[in-house]
């Protein structure tokens, strides 16, 4: 089972990538989680990935409000869409969700990435 800090350590590492080698436009949480967004289909892959950021961002403060078994639930969706998009192969996400990185530095997995 996976704890919170290795929730939040996943998420960390998401976040850092996330901003630093895609091209997101600012992220407005108030744009991201109202209703009309919640029919909203991506056109876009920056799309997607913008509004998995806001998630990212999210999830963390699901995880400091107590809400483990939400969090996991966004926390694979995520995962999904990052597969998706080819940003991660499952292996590699199984490797984020396995092992313990310490002190991770995005630049370190650049090689995590398609290109």
């Amino acid at each position: 089972m996976m704890t919170n800090k290795k929730i939040l350590h996943i998420l960390e590492l998401y976040e850092a990538i996330l901003w630093r080698y895609h091209p997101i436009k600012a992220v407005d949480e108030e744009v991201l989680w109202n209703d009309e967004y919640s029919v909203f289909i991506p056109k876009r892959k920056d799309e997607a990935l913008a509004h998995i950021l806001a998630m990212v961002l999210q999830t963390r403060k699901l995880i400091e409000q107590g809400h483990k078994q939400e969090a996991m639930k966004w926390l694979g969706f995520i995962q999904g869409v990052l597969w998706l998009s080819g940003r991660f192969s499952l292996e590699k996400i199984k490797i984020h969700n396995r092992k313990y990185v310490r002190d991770e530095n995005p630049e370190d997995f650049k090689d995590l990435l398609y290109q």
